[in-house]
């Protein structure tokens, strides 16, 4: 199909199909560069790409990393020599890594109360983010009356079973008291 288009193109005494080709490819430019593009410009919102790290608080600067970095090859050399003095300058390290990160901490607690009346979005984000229980309570293991050992695995069990221990020991400590009274 297209061969014989081309054949009849080349046949064409006036060129009036090579004009017309042309015209389609300049309108086509057109269309593409400034019809779309502009449109694209004035209705498409633009949108910046951040990667996932860079709204994460990340506050550990270069000296930071490095005490951290310092107190784990202290304590690693403090296991394996047990030199006392090696153990007194993991201590210091060890007291500064803390102290920095604590003043780190109140820094960002003191940002967020600054900026939560005008961006309560912040403040709830710390929130969410503090609040996640993400610890599960492990299996429990006991001894019933028979002396069977048991073991609760499912949530409500494992609170079932630590209210009775719970009251068992309020018992003992009320029996205590009476008997000793």
């Amino acid at each position: 199909m297209y061969h014989r288009m081309q054949t009849f193109n080349m046949g064409s005494k006036t060129g009036s199909f090579k004009q017309i080709s042309v015209i389609t490819t300049v309108a086509c430019d057109f269309f593409s560069t400034y019809l779309i593009t502009e449109g694209m410009n004035a209705f498409v919102p633009k949108h910046v790409h951040r990667s996932i790290n860079s709204e994460k608080f990340q506050p550990f600067n270069a000296d930071l990393r490095h005490l951290v970095h310092r107190k784990h090859s202290l304590w690693n050399h403090c296991i394996k020599s047990r030199n006392d003095q090696v153990y007194k300058e993991y201590k210091i390290v060890r007291n500064k890594v803390k102290r920095e990160t604590v003043k780190l901490i109140q820094k960002e607690q003191a940002k967020i109360s600054a900026e939560c009346k005008s961006n309560p979005k912040i403040f709830w984000k710390y929130v969410n983010r503090k609040t996640k229980n993400k610890d599960n309570v492990s299996d429990l293991k006991w001894q019933n009356d028979k002396g069977n050992e048991r073991t609760a695995e499912i949530d409500s069990d494992k609170a079932h079973n630590l209210a009775d221990f719970f009251l068992l020991c309020t018992q003992l400590n009320i029996m205590r008291t009476l008997n000793t009274g």
